[in-house]
C-alpha cells in the first residue's frame, strides 16, 4: 500500500513547487475555511444554486476526510476564478488499497474561460508522497478534450463495473434523454415489472426485508463479498455508507438470512446502488 496520509492538514501543508511566472494568478490548495468560496464560484459558473448543506455532505462530511481543492487566484484581489474538487474514495486493485478519489466539481469563472489557466496547477497535483492514485470522474465531451489536449489522460482504465436499480424509471429515462411522454410510458411499465420482482423476492422463505436507519459493521462482509473484483473497485464499509447513503436519504435493505447475500440501497431522488455476492 501507497504510504498516502488521509489527514488533511498533512496534504494542505505539503510544500508546492516553484509556479511558472504568471502576473495575475496562483495556484494553490484550499483548506476548509475557503469552501464556502468554492461553492459560489461553482453555483456562478453553472448557473445553478445548490443548497449548502449538500455542499457540506459532499465536501465536509466524509469519513475518508475534506474533499482536496486545489484553486487558482487573482493575486490582486484574491478572488477564486478556478478550482477543482476531488473527494477522498476507496478504491482496490484485487486486495490492494490504492489512494483514490471522485472528481466532483471542475469549475472556472466565465472571465477567465479558453485561456488555459488550468495549466497552472500540472506538476503540482501530484503529491509528492504518492506513486500513483485512481481519479474517477464523468466528465463531459468538452472536459474529456481538455484532458487529453493538455497531457491529463494517460491511461484509460475502463468503466468500473456497477448495476443500478432505478426506483422511479421514469425519471431515469428522462435523464438520459428520452421524451418526455415516451419516458413516462416506458418507466411506468419498467416500474411494474421491478415491483412484482420485489414482491416475489420478499415472498421468499429465506428472505426478509428491513428498513435500516444505519450500516453496522456486520454488514462490511456481505458489501465486500457483493463488490470485489481483481481489478478496480471500490470497498464500502459501513461508516462509509452511512456517510454516501443513510446521512442523506432513506435506505432500504434486503437481508436474507444468513449467509447474507445481497444489499440493495436507496441514494437519490430517482437511483439506488444494488449489489447481489453468491452464498
Amino acid at each position: 500500500m501507497d504510504p498516502v496520509p488521509r489527514d488533511f492538514e498533512t496534504w494542505h501543508a505539503t510544500p508546492i513547487p516553484d509556479e511558472p511566472d504568471h502576473p495575475e494568478l496562483c495556484a494553490r490548495r484550499a483548506h476548509t475555511s475557503e469552501f464556502e468560496r468554492i461553492y459560489d464560484l461553482v453555483d456562478a459558473a453553472f448557473e445553478v444554486r445548490r443548497p449548502r448543506a449538500l455542499y457540506d455532505w459532499l465536501y465536509r462530511r466524509s469519513p475518508l476526510g475534506p474533499a482536496r481543492c486545489w484553486t487558482i487566484v487573482e493575486r490582486k484581489s484574491g478572488r477564486f476564478v478556478n478550482s477543482v474538487a476531488r473527494i477522498p474514495w476507496p478504491f482496490q486493485l484485487g486486495d490492494e488499497p490504492i489512494e483514490g478519489s471522485v472528481q466532483v466539481d471542475s469549475a472556472t469563472a466565465v472571465d477567465w474561460r479558453g485561456q488555459n489557466i488550468s495549466a497552472l496547477k500540472k506538476g503540482r497535483r501530484n503529491d509528492p508522497w504518492q506513486r500513483r492514485s485512481v481519479v474517477v470522474g464523468w466528465p463531459n465531451l468538452k472536459s474529456q478534450r481538455a484532458a487529453q489536449k493538455h497531457g491529463r489522460s494517460h491511461t484509460l482504465l475502463g468503466p468500473l463495473p456497477r448495476c443500478v436499480l432505478p426506483l422511479r424509471a421514469g425519471e431515469l429515462l428522462r435523464e438520459r434523454g428520452w421524451p418526455a411522454p415516451l419516458a413516462t410510458a416506458a418507466g411506468a411499465a419498467a416500474d411494474r415489472a421491478l415491483a412484482w420482482r420485489r414482491a416475489t423476492a420478499s415472498r421468499a422463505s429465506d428472505i426478509r426485508l428491513e428498513e435500516i436507519r444505519r450500516f453496522e459493521a456486520d454488514f462490511d462482509p456481505v458489501t465486500r463479498r457483493a463488490l470485489r473484483h481483481d481489478g478496480f473497485w471500490s470497498p464500502h464499509p459501513a461508516d462509509f455508507l452511512n456517510w454516501r447513503v443513510t446521512s442523506t436519504t432513506r435506505t432500504t435493505v434486503t437481508r436474507p438470512s444468513p449467509p447474507m447475500r445481497a444489499t440493495r440501497c436507496r441514494a437519490g431522488p430517482w437511483p439506488c446502488c444494488s449489489t447481489t455476492a453468491p452464498s
